[in-house]
């Protein structure tokens, strides 16, 4: 064999991986199409609206409710709407303050006949105690210990807690 006779081989013979770059060259061809035909269209349809009367869209929301009976929504509603502590007491709702830069102890105990029972922020007592169980149920595993209600978003009533002092 000459060296003539082995270079006309070559020429002859297609390069390695020729059949992969042909496919990945029509692949990425095929996808400029696609997407030159795809960027004329807008994904998104221009509608005229209304202007909203927000006024007027909160009465219908209100109104809405108005008929929705909830655990104590009487009893808050009253508080709402006269906004001052002697309805709030009387209707037996707490007013709830601020306790993220209050002090770590108990807002308020009271002895029963269960125990003793003291309204505590939760950040502070529950969430950092190994006998709290995990979402959505907000128990204590500590014997003898309970949970009794959630009175605000971050505030629980425990029964018989060995965290709180007296």
């Amino acid at each position: 064999m000459t060296d003539d006779q082995t270079s006309d081989d070559r020429a002859e013979r297609p390069a390695p991986l020729a059949d992969l770059a042909r496919d990945v060259r029509e692949r990425r061809a095929e996808r400029r199409e696609r997407s030159d035909a795809t960027a004329s269209e807008d994904p998104f349809e221009e509608v005229d609206v209304v202007d909203v009367d927000r006024d007027r869209l909160w009465e219908e929301l209100s109104e809405e409710t108005e008929g929705v009976d909830g655990v104590g929504s009487d009893d808050v509603d009253d508080v709402e709407r006269d906004g001052d502590a002697d309805s709030a007491e009387s209707a037996g709702v707490a007013r709830s303050e601020d306790t993220t830069d209050s002090v770590t102890t108990p807002q308020s105990t009271e002895a029963t006949s269960d125990g003793r029972e003291d309204v505590v922020p939760k950040r502070e007592y529950c969430e950092r105690c190994p006998h709290f169980g995990a979402p959505p149920e907000a128990v204590c595993g500590h014997e003898g210990t309970d949970i009794v209600e959630v009175v605000t978003f971050d505030q629980f009533r425990v029964r018989n807690c060995p965290k709180v002092d007296n």
